[in-house]
């Protein structure tokens, strides 16, 4: 029976009255409906684009920071070597050669950065804004992307010759692969 004053339908299951408002309905006979097709089609695209770009970003930003601390001087080997940079020190091994850490952060990591932001955002339409978790996975591609630019700060101090903690590169290791796996958690923990 359609109760047209209200909007909803109402069947009857088991011993109880079962309610579903006639929004919801409207949305599924849109997303069975021939002209809905190109709309999910695009959907589709945009999330593999997005998860695609995620993946370049997150794997390139702990590519440079894995880089950052193969470079990280030895407090003991600086204190013997007075000319001791972070790409020709003569202990260490460099993993990329000089200005090659700069262009996997400028050439890779960054427009795959932007690449995954902006492709989020175009799901928007697709997802309620008003769900918590929504929220709170933007919170930690917000953290992610602060670890980004501290990426790129360390970066442009070890070409300038001044030195970068060990321990702070570290702790942006932690900080980046802690934000990366939170937002996997978060998008398997996503409600229906």
């Amino acid at each position: 029976m359609v109760l047209a004053q209200t909007g909803k339908t109402r069947s009857r299951s088991g011993s109880g009255t079962r309610f579903a408002h006639s929004r919801g309905v409207q949305r599924m006979s849109r997303c069975l409906s021939p002209l809905a097709a190109p709309l999910i089609c695009h959907m589709l695209w945009i999330k593999t684009l997005h998860l695609a770009a995620l993946l370049v970003w997150c794997a390139a930003l702990l590519g440079v920071v894995a880089a950052l601390s193969s470079h990280a001087p030895d407090a003991a080997h600086t204190a013997k070597t007075s000319r001791s940079t972070p790409f020709h020190d003569e202990g260490a091994t460099p993993v990329l050669p000089h200005g090659g850490l700069r262009q996997m952060f400028m050439l890779m990591a960054t427009p795959a950065a932007l690449m995954g932001i902006a492709a989020g955002t175009a799901l928007f339409p697709w997802v309620p804004v008003t769900e918590g978790w929504l929220a709170a996975k933007l919170m930690v591609v917000a953290v992610l992307a602060g670890c980004h630019l501290l990426a790129g700060w360390a970066i442009l101090r070890r070409e300038a010759d001044q030195p970068v903690s060990p321990v702070a590169i570290t702790a942006l290791a932690g900080l980046a692969l802690s934000a990366m796996l939170l937002t996997l958690w978060l998008v398997l923990a996503k409600p229906a």
